[in-house]
């Protein structure tokens, strides 16, 4: 007896660490959204989220010709109650160079900081 599957739905694995955030069927078979784990950067109130199209091949949808997005991280404030709202989306190029900037910023600030420390010349009584 030969059997015929009822659905269309790709035996695609998921890459590891992520989870489905919307599959195949709510896409047209096209592709499907995958979501890596949420990171609270420590000593903040930002969560920071990564996401993707799957294609049905596997592979991860680089350039945005579905779905309109490229790979990208969520940038999310999260409020007191833990409640994440979103704030900004980036690409991982874009992440790349926020990550470069902000380290940059914070040597700039901690320049700052060691040059305040720094005795400065005795005034003249």
């Amino acid at each position: 007896m030969t059997t015929t599957s009822t659905t269309n739905h790709p035996d695609v694995p998921l890459p590891a660490g992520t989870t489905v955030g919307g599959d195949f069927d709510q896409w047209g078979h096209e592709f499907r959204i995958i979501w890596g784990d949420d990171r609270r950067v420590e000593a903040t109130d930002i969560s920071l989220a990564p996401t993707a199209a799957q294609l049905p091949d596997g592979s991860i949808n680089t350039e945005g010709a579905v779905a309109d997005m490229s790979p990208q991280i969520f940038i999310d404030r999260v409020a007191d109650d833990g409640t994440n709202y979103e704030c900004l989306r980036v690409s991982v190029e874009g992440a790349q160079n926020l990550a470069a900037d902000l380290l940059k910023l914070a040597d700039v600030i901690k320049g700052w900081i060691a040059g305040a420390a720094v005795p400065g010349p005795t005034l003249p009584q």
